[in-house]
């Protein structure tokens, strides 16, 4: 007989229901990767060539001479200029001597041509973006990273009005008629009976509860949305245990966030063909999702997440020393860091939503996304700025900071087998594992058992 919150939700089993929700989610989740990732093509680094423009300056300065014999621009050429394929090529000034006195001066590029056989045309060609221009290129890429920072703040707000709310959250939040509706919804579509209404209420009722939401929520600004997505991070700060949580999983979220996206717009400095880069890191991500779910299974959520992370710092780590003439083995190793940050960006998120309460747990995950995009946003300037100067430094930065997620990782508890937590005085309730290298603990059969009877909605 049906008595409790999770039997009532078990009941519900799997149908149509569960796949509508995957579909619009997946569908909405395959719009903005062309936008995220196609920096790496829209602005990407082009070779190219100075082009002089008329000495003018030259000129000035040879009369400013006194004496000099500056005379006017025909007195200036070219020193040694260099034809095609030249050492000519991505330089930013072109020297320029005076034929009557033979002073030379240096001047700055103020105009280029970029080379085209790869790509016919570019945010970077269109508006010069290379020389003292070219931070440029990773502010183009940061902005539209800027862009889901800020709209995260009211994707909660449009969320709503797309799919159903989870009848567990409904149901902890105090919204009992709204999450019958739910119920019934997802019972006819399952093709499954519920018990009668009294009795779904009666169960729902009882479920945990320390707010209420009032189910006929007033329509809210703009202005208000964002207030109350900031201020929901306080609550998320404000007892040890969720705090500790919170912290270490928005540390997680930004250090994967800026490793993930940092190589996957790398392919211009990993290989000489973005294009096969670009594909391969994509079919990478195939293997990467699929085999978290068996990690997860049979490891627990915790372990396969560190162990993801460090062989992921390692591949990237190992990219800095690798010469660049050895392509292949640079590919290998950033495919190999790909497949890892893939996963434990994969497994952190499911994770997660075990981690926090349910009555917190859309504003906790909610806030991990738009504290993650921070990391989005830095990893073009890695790219483009310090990959500029140090070739290396990228992969180094991305492999290192990848060990410390791992290392924030055991701050965190196993939550494989064990009750999703309803409320936050649940979780704080609860005892932390004390014992000495309990990160190494391999979930027994019995809690792979209680996983199975978790259900996240």
């Amino acid at each position: 007989m049906i008595s409790t919150l999770d039997e009532l939700l078990a009941e519900l089993g799997t149908g149509w229901w569960d796949v509508i929700h995957y579909v619009v989610a997946i569908f909405c989740l395959s719009l903005p990767a062309s936008q995220a990732l196609g920096g790496a093509f829209y602005a990407p680094a082009v070779d190219y060539t100075c082009v002089p423009t008329a000495p003018s300056a030259a000129s000035e300065t040879g009369a400013e001479g006194g004496g000099g014999g500056g005379g006017g621009p025909s007195s200036w050429r070219l020193k040694d200029p260099a034809p095609e394929n030249s050492t000519a090529l991505n330089r930013c000034s072109y020297l320029m001597e005076n034929v009557q006195t033979g002073e030379v001066i240096e001047e700055s590029c103020s105009e280029w041509l970029f080379d085209n056989s790869t790509f016919a045309t570019t945010v970077t060609s269109e508006f010069q973006l290379t020389c003292d221009r070219a931070y440029l290129r990773a502010t183009y890429q940061s902005i539209y990273m800027l862009g889901m920072f800020i709209g995260a703040l009211i994707s909660g707000f449009a969320a709503d009005r797309m799919m159903d709310e989870s009848p567990r959250w409904l149901a902890v939040t105090g919204r009992h008629e709204r999450a019958l509706e739910v119920l019934k919804k997802a019972a006819r579509l399952n093709r499954t009976s519920l018990p009668g209404n009294e009795k779904v209420l009666a169960i729902l009722r009882e479920s945990k509860e320390e707010e209420s939401v009032n189910p006929r929520q007033e329509k809210k600004g703009i202005k208000v949305m964002i207030q109350e997505q900031l201020a929901s991070l306080s609550i998320l700060l404000r007892t040890p245990k969720l705090r500790r949580t919170t912290l270490a999983l928005y540390c997680s979220y930004v250090i994967v966030n800026m490793s993930y996206y940092g190589l996957s717009l790398s392919g211009g400095n990993l290989s000489n063909d973005p294009f096969v880069f670009m594909v391969l890191s994509g079919l990478m991500e195939v293997p990467a999702y699929s085999l978290t779910v068996p990690l997860v299974a049979h490891f627990g959520r915790r372990m396969p997440t560190l162990v993801s992370f460090a062989l992921s710092g390692v591949a990237l780590l190992a990219i800095a020393p690798t010469p660049p003439s050895h392509g292949w083995l640079v590919m290998t190793l950033a495919m190999v860091g790909k497949v890892c940050i893939a996963s434990a960006y994969q497994i952190l998120i499911f994770y997660s939503t075990e981690l926090f309460p349910t009555e917190v747990r859309s504003r906790g995950v909610g806030t991990c996304f738009m504290i993650s995009r921070l990391g989005s946003i830095v990893s073009p300037f890695i790219n483009e700025i310090l990959g500029s100067v140090y070739p290396w430094a990228p992969s180094a930065v991305f492999g290192a900071t990848a060990f410390v997620a791992g290392l924030v990782m055991l701050m965190l508890p196993e939550t494989m087998g064990v009750a999703l937590p309803e409320t936050v005085a649940e979780l704080e309730a609860r005892d932390m594992p004390s014992k000495k290298r309990s990160w190494l603990r391999i979930p027994t059969s019995e809690e792979k058992g209680g996983d199975k009877q978790q259900e996240v909605l």
